[in-house]
């Protein structure tokens, strides 16, 4: 009799103890988040986010939210603030971000290259053709000028003495441009080369700079240009939400690749792209998504070759391991 009362009072004791520490251990634990927010930019960049803006996923009883900013600074402002849990950024200013020490991680990467050169000439079908030519590019020191110089030199064209390049438009002006006739060969993003091949007949796609980097480094796949970035802190303290919303991401694209109409038409409602011309320009979007671990290899062979380019682009340095959520 006096054990039993004695292994008694042991219950009792331990489940004194324990009930003291469950709220001690309590005051450490990392609450789960009610919600995230999801930013993307005003343009392509964002256009695999679309299911997810109309669905607005619960993940676990995780609530998710969405902004459209204008503008690279301003996305960057929301990651500083952390008023942005998740980003999509092109892939450069990513690297560049981290590498400056801004708390992030590459969760996914959600598109590969979209710059095609055009041309109305009858003579220009092809890289080789481009030599002794005029060509008119976009965004001096960004990836347009790396990538066609890196694909010319790489064909035996010397892009400062073969060719002549101009960077006097922008990539809205250079569209316009070309669709009203006055510039003949010239370098374009989605969707802005289907606007231009819209409206002028006599425009064809001369050269996929995609294919033709692909070519060059034996793969099968493109370059990767877009970012799905994520906070560090999130994605240390609750790397199960993030890969939720990965696989969200992930079935999105799906979705929007699928759907091209009625992606479409919610790109026009929420970032000011005209409906058909996403739809149409689908194809070319290159849309494709890959966690950060499986990019890895896909990733760095990219920036290295921007590296070699314009180091300051990606921050002076290739960014380590440490940058790749999963890896």
């Amino acid at each position: 009799m006096k054990l039993h009362t004695s292994f008694r009072t042991g219950i009792v004791a331990g489940l004194l103890v324990v009930g003291l520490f469950l709220p001690i251990c309590s005051l450490f634990a990392v609450p789960e988040p009610t919600h995230v927010t999801i930013a993307g930019l005003k343009g392509p960049t964002s256009i695999g986010m679309l299911e997810l803006m109309k669905s607005k996923p619960v993940f676990d009883g995780v609530a998710s939210r969405y902004e459209i900013v204008s503008t690279p600074d301003l996305m960057v402002s929301r990651i500083l603030t952390g008023s942005a849990d998740f980003a999509f950024l092109p892939l450069n200013l990513a690297a560049n971000l981290y590498a400056k020490g801004v708390p992030i991680l590459l969760a996914a990467t959600t598109g590969d290259g979209v710059l095609y050169v055009l041309s109305s000439r009858s003579d220009v079908h092809s890289v080789a053709d481009l030599r002794g030519k005029t060509i008119y590019d976009i965004s001096r020191g960004s990836t347009p000028e790396f990538l066609l110089d890196y694909v010319l030199e790489h064909n035996g064209i010397d892009p400062k003495r073969d060719v002549r390049i101009d960077f006097a438009y922008s990539h809205i002006e250079l569209a316009a441009q070309m669709a009203a006739g006055r510039v003949d060969l010239g370098v374009l993003p989605e969707p802005f080369a289907t606007i231009a091949l819209s409206k002028n007949k006599n425009l064809h796609v001369a050269v996929d700079l995609q294919r033709a980097w692909a070519g060059l480094h034996q793969s099968e796949n493109p370059y990767p240009t877009s970012a799905f970035v994520v906070r560090r802190t999130l994605a240390n303290e609750h790397p199960a939400l993030v890969s939720r919303v990965m696989e969200a991401e992930r079935r999105s694209i799906g979705w929007v690749v699928s759907h091209p109409k009625e992606a479409g038409v919610i790109a026009e409602r929420y970032l000011g792209l005209p409906g058909p011309i996403v739809a149409a320009a689908m194809p070319r979007l290159n849309l494709r998504f890959a966690s950060a671990a499986d990019a890895y290899p896909e990733v760095q062979a990219f920036l290295e070759e921007f590296l070699s380019f314009d180091p300051e682009s990606i921050g002076g340095r290739l960014p380590d391991e440490g940058f790749y959520f999963g890896k």
